[in-house]
């Protein structure tokens, strides 16, 4: 005859099995989410860098994805698989291995979807925020946009500037769809480097309507020097362009190429195309994302401050709901993301010669303000999806907790529930922090035209020197100088 328990026993049973599995799936979530992630792999590739050791760094990212050498990529590509082949290319880049990283960023641009914040709901958004590696990476505007402009200096800097046109013309069909996004998280600046590259692949093998486009385009965003305006002015004169549509500072260029005598295509070459030497050059490192614990509170006034009109804001309801859960105990915080510059070098100062005599410096691309930017204008989003998703995940919890107290007719094993289902749900709301982490925080340029000749070049980044002997003939020369952070 089988033995019947105690009925408070049973229920005391039943109420340990309830606990033991919100126990047990918390720690395995805990346990999940202390396998490597894509932050950890890179964190100590991205110091390895910092120090100028960067072979090191890309022997590290070969390890992680599986790669013994750098010529070998994964056989499959997962999100992080993919991001991780776009940093190892920013390394591959700075050591000089051109094709290399060219190849890297190709297979990642083929792999990378954007972010599109207007495009999504709340669900959709908070679960790829939260869900890290298991949910496909998705680049912001700026990030998208620098993988063409990148690569068309792997291109160039290897003399194949039909490659670097390829990738001009994809950066072109990026633009175009950012620029019709209502969203608008870029800024200008963010367009105007990677059209002046365009500018430079269609000016080098003489198809200079398609150089006049880009070049307009990069002034239209910001990128102006005197020497580049008169470059300007010689290039809308041989070509009869118009800049309809470009604004008020490429229309007096226009302006004043009119006024002036027609040049011919060959003398616009021999002034501006042969001996001409273009020197990229990328310093410091772009801020990164960190997971941080909001509480309550400031994560709702962190959401009213950073709206941008993306439609995604707290109803009255979902703010007294949260408020209400924080009172209660059963949510007490928002894991969230935050931008830091936490280790990064500050501002490098870049100093360049060329064969004795310092070039004049100008600013191709400030990325730290891009980063900051871009991240200011879709935070708020993006917190909003995070509260009503903990506030979803708070009221299971809640039930799991009600549920164990009726169950036991006590409230203490209830009070472990709540402590068990809490740390379950912090544990799987670990917000994923990945981002392209090796970008430059600025890429700086300096262009000379020159004799032809073997010149010595150097650069210096914050006392770190970097030298090499370029060749000079007819044509122009591209060289990146990125292994000194």
């Amino acid at each position: 005859m089988q033995r019947r328990l105690p009925q408070p026993l049973q229920h005391s049973t039943s109420a340990f099995s309830i606990l033991l599995a919100l126990m047990v799936s918390g720690f395995a979530m805990v346990g999940a989410s202390g396998c490597a992630t894509y932050t950890d792999h890179v964190r100590e590739a991205k110091q390895d860098a910092l120090q100028g050791r960067t072979q090191q760094a890309v022997e590290r990212l070969n390890k992680a994805i599986g790669a013994e050498e750098s010529h070998q990529y994964p056989e499959k590509l997962t999100s992080e698989n993919t991001l991780m082949l776009l940093e190892r290319a920013t390394l591959l880049q700075a050591i000089g291995k051109y094709k290399l990283a060219a190849r890297d960023m190709m297979i990642a641009d083929q792999q990378l979807d954007w972010l599109d914040i207007g495009a999504q709901g709340k669900a959709k958004i908070g679960k790829y925020m939260f869900s890290g590696s298991s949910v496909k990476y998705r680049a912001p505007p700026f990030e998208r946009l620098l993988l063409n402009t990148l690569n068309m200096v792997n291109f160039m800097a290897v003399g194949d500037y039909e490659g670097a046109q390829v990738e001009a013309r994809r950066f072109s069909i990026v633009e175009y769809f950012f620029l019709n996004d209502e969203s608008k998280t870029l800024l200008p600046e963010s367009l105007a480097l990677g059209n002046y590259l365009g500018g430079v692949a269609f000016e080098a093998t003489g198809e200079y309507n398609q150089a006049a486009r880009y070049y307009a385009d990069a002034y239209r965003y910001g990128l102006r020097t005197s020497r580049f305006e008169r470059r300007l002015v010689d290039l809308f004169r041989i070509t009869g362009y118009g800049g309809k549509g470009k604004g008020d500072a490429v229309q007096q260029l226009v302006d004043r190429s009119r006024a002036g005598s027609v040049l011919s295509f060959e003398e616009y070459r021999k002034q501006y195309v042969d001996g001409e030497l273009l020197m990229v050059v990328q310093s410091g490192m772009a801020p990164y994302k960190e997971g941080k614990k909001y509480p309550v509170g400031q994560a709702i006034a962190y959401a009213n401050a950073h709206s941008y009109n993306y439609n995604y804001t707290l109803s009255a309801k979902e703010k007294s709901r949260a408020r209400e859960m924080a009172v209660s105990g059963a949510l007490k915080w928002i894991s969230f993301p935050q931008l830091t510059e936490k280790g990064l070098p500050g501002q490098r100062n870049v100093n360049i010669f060329v064969d004795g005599r310092e070039a004049a410096v100008f600013m191709g691309s400030n990325i730290e303000r891009q980063v900051e930017h871009a991240w200011e204008r879709i935070s708020g989003a993006l917190m909003v999806a995070a509260i009503t998703r903990m506030i979803t995940r708070a009221a299971a919890g809640a039930g799991a907790r009600e549920a164990t107290q009726q169950a036991t007719g006590k409230s203490g094993l209830g009070i472990l529930a709540q402590l068990a289902v809490e740390g379950s749900m912090l544990a799987a709301d670990k917000p994923d922090t990945r981002s392209w982490s090796m970008l430059p925080g600025r890429i700086k340029l300096a262009r000379v035209r020159l004799p032809d000749g073997s010149y010595p070049v150097k650069v210096k980044v914050a006392g770190r020197t970097e030298s090499r002997n370029v060749e000079i003939g007819s044509g122009v020369r591209v060289v990146n100088f990125s292994r000194n952070r």
